[in-house]
């Protein structure tokens, strides 16, 4: 596969980057030639923090480390397929310093470009998430940005949370009064019918509401209505039995009647 520029400024084409790299002092441009084995995935993120380290900056070396792991594991795995590469040949890591930006590379010894694979249920990899949390695209493209926000969790990690959310589901009829629980109708990231499950328990209704949001996804305080709930959010605080203003207490009731009589979400729009 040709070598595919990654960079922290502005994309730049394949063209560009061998215009860039041909140009380049000998001091802004690392080369390396790695075995196409799973240690090297270890030692690409090494050389490229020492990379980073070394030009100054400290700032681009969770992204880069993350970033150079996935080319370099693509790389091993689907370059040296049947009929694609050569196992002994090496793969390369380039990396490129052009003014305050750095652009890296990988690669590998297959001319063939990569190519969205068929995949199904059962497929262990590739099929990544194809979630959106919100549809405030700046919002989401400062946190993606932001150096306090995690971009990579480990495996245990991630269980950790999921068993904490196991954990919140059965204590649900344990709620303490009062509570406002706000559910987007496009969330992505907790499925709609969990969250029903868990709002049908509620062990106080007349004091723990609920309000939807047809227009909300999974980061409501966040998202481009954000501004209705946060009114909504200030009516409650100041009396918990007040009509929302948004109307979407009254939608969560419909929802909420259908869901506990039929078991689905009957009311339109859903």
């Amino acid at each position: 596969m040709p070598k595919r520029p990654i960079s922290a400024c502005p994309a730049v084409g394949e063209a560009d980057f061998t215009s860039l790299s041909a140009r380049a002092n000998e001091s802004d441009k690392l080369t390396y030639h790695l075995r196409s084995q799973p240690e090297s995935v270890a030692e690409a993120r090494a050389l490229t923090r020492a990379a980073l380290l070394r030009w100054g900056h400290p700032e681009l070396i969770e992204d880069a480390t993350l970033i150079v792991s996935e080319l370099v594991t693509n790389a091993i795995r689907y370059a040296h397929a049947p009929g694609r590469g050569r196992t002994g040949d090496p793969l390369t890591l380039v990396l490129l310093r052009v003014a305050s930006h750095v652009l890296l590379a990988v690669g590998d010894p297959s001319p063939r470009i990569p190519a969205r694979a068929e995949l199904d249920d059962a497929s262990e990899h590739g099929r990544g998430l194809h979630i959106v949390a919100s549809d405030n695209r700046d919002m989401l493209i400062a946190y993606s940005r932001d150096p306090l926000v995690i971009k990579a969790t480990r495996a245990d990690t991630i269980k950790g949370l999921v068993d904490l959310m196991d954990k919140g589901m059965s204590a649900v009829s344990k709620l303490p009064s009062p509570a406002l629980v706000l559910i987007g109708a496009h969330d992505e990231v907790v499925p709609i019918k969990p969250q029903w499950t868990a709002v049908s328990h509620l062990p106080d209704p007349a004091h723990q509401r609920v309000a939807y949001y047809t227009n909300g996804w999974h980061m409501v305080l966040r998202d481009l209505d954000a501004q209705t709930v946060w009114a909504d959010v200030a009516t409650w605080i100041g009396n918990h039995s007040a009509p929302l203003s948004s109307g979407a207490d009254r939608e969560a009731e419909a929802r909420l009647r259908d869901w506990k009589t039929y078991g689905t979400l009957k009311t339109a729009r859903d």
